[in-house]
């Protein structure tokens, strides 16, 4: 495989636990579909249920250049910038491929983390019953549904633990071995 931004070949190597294709030179990163989200998840347990998606949030999104073609499949490469993080994110429309260059996937999980921390209490309430019903759906796909559901079930606690102080300081009281 041909890198996009310099021309150089492309080496596989093992990226947050999947292999994936990097260019020696410039340091840009191939990612198969699905690929991304499983580095994603492996780089931070906590951001499996995310998901990371090009498409969650349309006004964040902006295409930019002219699209080229996938390094993959040949298809067409178009360009989006990911929010605020400054990435531009290369997406194959035919195979989903994801392209991005050194830094990006540093910068997206820094994202991704930071949306993490300013989630509110009730946020996390209504994607626990996402979750949820995604478990009772998951069929084939249980387990990895049943850790995600327990993480925003984590998240949840602690989102409200830290929005309702004085709640937290009598959980501590009643969880505190008697001295």
């Amino acid at each position: 495989m041909t890198c996009i931004q310099c021309g150089a070949e492309m080496e596989t190597r093992e990226f947050s636990g999947v292999r994936i294709e990097v260019c020696p030179a410039c340091g840009g990163s191939w990612f198969d579909r699905g690929e991304l989200q499983e580095a994603e998840g492996n780089a931070d347990p906590d951001l499996a249920w995310k998901e990371f998606s090009l498409w969650s949030d349309a006004e964040a999104l902006k295409a930019s250049g002219e699209p080229e073609s996938c390094p993959s499949c040949g298809g067409r490469l178009s360009h989006i910038a990911y929010g605020d993080t400054g990435v531009k994110v290369g997406y194959c429309v035919d195979c989903q491929g994801v392209w991005l260059s050194r830094g990006g996937f540093r910068k997206i999980i820094q994202a991704m983390e930071s949306d993490i921390d300013s989630t509110t209490a009730s946020e996390y309430l209504r994607e626990s019953l996402r979750e949820a019903r995604e478990v009772i759906e998951a069929g084939d796909n249980f387990e990895e549904e049943w850790r995600q559901f327990r993480t925003v079930l984590r998240l949840l606690q602690y989102r409200f633990l830290a929005e309702h102080t004085k709640l937290a300081r009598i959980v501590e009281n009643f969880t505190t071995p008697f001295a």
